[in-house]
């Protein structure tokens, strides 16, 4: 069998966890953006866990178009399971693409508790600097 990445010239891979009740409306919300957005979603994953991962798979030439879609398609994603219970992500972490979404899945008390703790563990700031945290 193929993986996505020999099928398709592009994918951008997001995780996300939904709290298992929620797993088919999560299904069927992904559904949507698919059919909104004309891209191709595949989620799969730990899904007996909630943690669902989406590829958005780049089937057109013009990449920035493609990329502008992702951006809606995530960002619409995140608004509904944030509503659902979820967070914006499982295990692979916020990283340097959804730095722009820490705000939405986290308050701003649990971000300066993250920013006292790397303080406290990096205090000379030499650890990834800038990467997630300013």
């Amino acid at each position: 069998a193929k993986n996505l990445k020999q099928l398709y010239p592009e994918v951008l891979a997001e995780d996300i966890v939904v709290p298992l009740s929620r797993i088919p409306a999560t299904i069927d919300f992904i559904a949507e953006l698919e059919r909104k957005f004309g891209v191709v979603i595949v989620p799969f994953g730990h899904i007996g866990d909630g943690n669902i991962h989406v590829d958005i798979c780049r089937t057109e030439n013009d990449r920035s178009s493609w990329c502008q879609k992702c951006k809606q398609a995530v960002d619409e994603l995140i608004d509904f399971i944030l509503k659902e219970g979820g967070q914006i992500t499982a295990e692979h972490g916020i990283g340097s693409l959804k730095r722009r979404l820490l705000k939405k899945g986290l308050g701003e008390a649990e971000i300066n508790l993250m920013k006292k703790i790397k303080k406290t563990l990096d205090p000379d700031g030499i650890l990834n600097p800038g990467k997630i945290l300013p």
